[in-house]
């Protein structure tokens, strides 16, 4: 994509509960606790080359949903991952011993489908069984690196074809939201990113948006001090600001374009090759319920020719709740 406008949709495919064991917890550089959001971009995109064609699906976006997880840690205020042993080497040595993030997770998903006029005159029947090989296919992919799962639910997967009326669209995605609880959608929030960044600017001109990045994400503790001396303490997580997170979204290049071939030591040599660094922002875990808008829940992927950035992007829109 070479655009950031947000992805359009006429169907919705909603696959709940996979169990993920042994997924990629590292999502970047600087950050850790869940998988990063190409992760889950590059599924999708192994998910439709894969069925698209037969199936006359485009998938244009992903939602995330988290219902439960546990990293593969041990500690108490400091976390260590547990370190897994290396196969030994053809001559019997050992390999040296490469830290690992592991996390399980329990996540559903939901794809913004733009499906063919074949596949939406189907019914409601061969809809279901449309889903279920998607379900299927998804189960046989990796996601995060980890293997999915399978595991019973009363609640099964489903392709939604949407109305073209707005009251119907919406209640189509009240629906949706009920099966996603309870549970915590994933959701950028580069605006927060933003305005944080401008108020640090306000104090300190010297100021980068990493600071930015930093300064918000963590708890900063202070005291104050009234004219009869009595002290308070006060911290910079005031009730209600949500559960923000640093978040990798994509890459940002550090090199021109490569021809094919061109670099050596590559994984593909048919493929154009750049050297990149990861991109991070905010994001934020907020519950399904809250959303007003089918499009805040999906992240979708973008490039920039011009400032050669591939990054996911997100259309959440802060309202007051």
């Amino acid at each position: 994509m070479t655009t950031h406008a947000a992805p359009s949709f006429n169907a919705l495919i909603v696959l709940p509960r996979l169990k993920v064991i042994n997924a990629n917890c590292i999502g970047g550089d600087i950050t850790w606790g869940f998988p990063a959001i190409t992760n889950f971009s590059g599924q999708m995109i192994a998910l439709e080359r894969r069925l698209g064609v037969a199936y006359g699906l485009k998938l244009n976006g992903i939602g995330i949903v988290c219902h439960d997880f546990q990293t593969k840690t041990y500690g108490e205020y400091v976390q260590r991952f547990y370190q897994q042993r290396a196969p030994l080497d053809k001559d019997g040595s050992t390999k040296g011993i490469v830290e690992s993030g592991y996390i399980d997770i329990e996540v559903s998903l939901v794809y913004a489908v733009q499906a063919d006029e074949a596949l939406l005159k189907l019914s409601e029947e061969e809809h279901a069984d449309v889903a279920a090989e998607v379900y299927q296919a998804v189960q046989e992919m990796r996601l995060a690196g980890g293997s999915v799962i399978h595991r019973r639910s009363h609640i099964k997967p489903q392709l939604v074809v949407l109305s073209d009326d707005s009251e119907t669209r919406e209640s189509q995605f009240r629906r949706v939201k009920r099966q996603l609880l309870p549970g915590f959608a994933l959701i950028g929030r580069d605006d927060l990113l933003q305005e944080h960044f401008i108020e640090l600017q306000a104090s300190n001109p010297e100021a980068t948006q990493l600071d930015a990045l930093v300064d918000k994400v963590r708890v900063n503790h202070w005291s104050e001090t009234d004219e009869a001396g009595e002290t308070t303490w006060r911290h910079s997580k005031p009730e209600g600001s949500g559960w923000i997170v640093p978040l990798a979204v994509g890459y940002g290049g550090l090199s021109k374009l490569y021809a094919p071939g061109e670099m050596a030591g590559v994984r593909r040599n048919d493929v154009d090759v750049r050297i990149v660094e990861c991109v991070y922002s905010l994001g934020e875990w907020l519950s399904p319920h809250r959303m007003t808008d089918m499009s805040e829940l999906f992240w979708y992927p973008s490039y920039d020719p011009e400032k050669a950035l591939y990054r996911c992007n997100n259309a959440y829109t802060c309202k007051a709740i």
